[in-house]
C-alpha cells in the first residue's frame, strides 16, 4: 500500500450542504475577482471545528468511536452565516471568510465544538492550543492568488442566511490541481428536536 493510502488527511466540520453552499459560492463569487482569488468550491463549504492532518487509516475506527460517544445526543445549533471578513486582516487577507452566528439556542455551537475537541483529547490529540484559543466561526470561501486587493464589495457582503445543520462529519481532504476535494469518512446526526 502506498504511504498516501495508508493515511487520510482528516478534520472534523459542519458542511452548510450543497444547495446552501452553491448559493454562498455564487453570492462571494459575485463580488470577487477570480483571477485574484481562488474560491472554494460550494459543495465543499463548511465551519471547521478542527483540523487533524494525516491520520492513519487503521486509526480512524477508534477516532470515529470516539467522536460519536461525545457528540451523540447533541441537540442542533440554529445558524445564520452573516457578514464577510478577512484573516488576519483586510489589508493583509490570506483568508476571506463569512461569519457564523447563532440566530436561537445560544451556546449550542460552542458546546458542539467542546465535544469535538474533548473527544479529540480522548484519542491523544494534542487540542490545547485550540481550546485556548477564542472561538470565531466562519467559514473560508476564498483565497488570494498573490498579494490581491479586497473590494469594497465583498467586506460589505451580508448574506443573513439561515443554515440548520443536520450532523457533524469527519471529513477527508483530497487536494488536487483545481482546490481541494471532500470526502464524508463518519457523519454524527444532531438529535431531532421535538
Amino acid at each position: 500500500m502506498s504511504p498516501a493510502r495508508a493515511s487520510a488527511r482528516v478534520f472534523v466540520a459542519l458542511p452548510l450542504g450543497a444547495e446552501l453552499g452553491a448559493l454562498v459560492a455564487t453570492r462571494c463569487a459575485a463580488v470577487l475577482d477570480q483571477r485574484a482569488f481562488r474560491l472554494a468550491r460550494g459543495e465543499g463549504l463548511h465551519l471547521t471545528f478542527f483540523f487533524l492532518g494525516d491520520v492513519e487509516r487503521g486509526d480512524l475506527a477508534g477516532l470515529t468511536a470516539v467522536l460519536r460517544a461525545e457528540l451523540e445526543g447533541l441537540a442542533p445549533p440554529a445558524l445564520r452565516l452573516g457578514g464577510s471578513g478577512a484573516f488576519p486582516s483586510p489589508s493583509h487577507a490570506r483568508v476571506l471568510w463569512i461569519g457564523v452566528e447563532e440566530r436561537a439556542h445560544a451556546g449550542r455551537l460552542g458546546t458542539c465544538r467542546r465535544a469535538v475537541l474533548e473527544g479529540l483529547a480522548r484519542v491523544g490529540v494534542d487540542t490545547c492550543t485550540e481550546q485556548g484559543r477564542d472561538f470565531r466561526p466562519h467559514v473560508t470561501v476564498a483565497r488570494p492568488r498573490g498579494r490581491a486587493h479586497l473590494s469594497a464589495a465583498f467586506g460589505a457582503l451580508a448574506l443573513g442566511l439561515d443554515w440548520d445543520p443536520g450532523a457533524v462529519e469527519l471529513l477527508e481532504s483530497h487536494p488536487g490541481s483545481g482546490g481541494s476535494r471532500y470526502g464524508c469518512l463518519e457523519r454524527f446526526p444532531f438529535s431531532k428536536e421535538e
